[in-house]
């Protein structure tokens, strides 16, 4: 038995996402690629970066998946990356490599677009990586 769960996925950090809505527009399927690093990468977004994040990319060993930590405040988040992207281990750090922008690793700082507001249907797997603060569909333009 297949099992599937709906994420809305928000693009500003004070609206988190809604897990179980429906209707919240058309959006991504939300795929799980690798085995650690887990990433959540979303397929034919076309999600427009509304707002710019900065913060850290952590890596978790116990969930084996990445995180978003914002730089000033909010919580915690599951990054979605744009299709394409690919888990990447180099000298003991998890990360990821970006269509056009190249590998970003754990512990580095970064910069980006988001986007979403779509509803989402995660892959089997893909709720494990997604804490209470939810997910947020990053572009793939990263600078760090």
């Amino acid at each position: 038995m297949k099992r599937s769960m709906t994420v809305c996925l928000a693009s500003a950090a004070l609206v988190p996402p809604l897990f179980g809505a429906a209707g919240c527009g058309n959006g991504a399927d939300v795929e799980v690629t690798g085995k650690d690093p887990r990433v959540l990468v979303a397929r034919h977004s076309g999600a427009a970066p509304a707002v710019m994040y900065a913060g850290r990319l952590r890596y978790d060993a116990g969930t084996r998946c990445l995180y978003f930590q914002p730089g000033r405040s909010g919580p915690e988040q599951a990054p979605v990356w744009p299709e394409g992207t690919r888990p990447v281990l180099r000298d003991g750090k998890r990360g990821v490599r970006l269509p056009s922008s190249g590998e970003l690793l754990e512990g580095r700082t970064f910069t980006t677009g988001a986007g979403g507001g779509g509803t989402s249907k995660l892959a089997k797997g893909a709720s494990a990586c997604v804490p209470k603060g939810g997910a947020i569909v990053f572009s793939d333009d990263v600078r760090t």
